[in-house]
């Protein structure tokens, strides 16, 4: 009969489409692993760890590159560009880890550069993080320092480049004393 006909058709067509949208989540979720393997690639050429064996920094990246990606809504590239920046200012893998959620907030909050920020968050810490006292862990610790610098740059009429100009003098006269 012709509702039958038409009945089978449509079943088809339907098939069809699930199978073909089956598909399509399968080729993003292989791209998205590759976006991830890639940052991950380029974040190691200038982190490492000082604790956990390769496999297990790769794992950590992943993990973190993942998680970022999708509690932010920044892609895996801009994730993957503020823990390599980090890495690549003199922080270890850990750290970078740690500095991760502040930073990403303060770059958002802020709009600022990437790299300068990123920078300055890391120069901040190697050349402060041993003396803020009170503090429990890495993360608190630069959550405290991404508070203070987006603070100051909201707050004032600097730009961020203006107070990175500006603490590369200071930072390190406030270390010596």
């Amino acid at each position: 009969s012709l509702g039958g006909i038409i009945t089978r058709q449509l079943e088809f067509v339907s098939g069809a489409l699930l199978i073909a949208n089956t598909f399509q989540f399968v080729r993003a979720g292989f791209k998205n692993t590759f976006d991830t393997l890639t940052e991950v690639q380029r974040i190691l050429t200038v982190s490492r760890s000082d604790f956990l064996s390769t496999a297990d920094t790769v794992k950590l990246l992943t993990n973190t590159i993942d998680t970022f990606s999708t509690k932010t809504g920044s892609s895996i590239k801009e994730v993957g560009s503020v823990l390599k920046e980090l890495g690549s200012a003199g922080l270890t893998t850990e750290q970078s880890v740690a500095a991760l959620d502040s930073t990403l907030n303060n770059i958002i909050g802020t709009d600022s550069s990437v790299v300068e920020t990123t920078r300055l968050v890391a120069s901040t810490y190697n050349i402060l993080g041993n003396t803020v006292t009170g503090v429990a862990d890495q993360a608190t610790n630069f959550t405290r320092i991404n508070d203070i610098l987006a603070r100051a740059t909201l707050e004032s009429s600097l730009e961020l480049d203006q107070l990175v100009q500006a603490l590369k003098f200071s930072l390190p006269a406030s270390k010596e004393a």
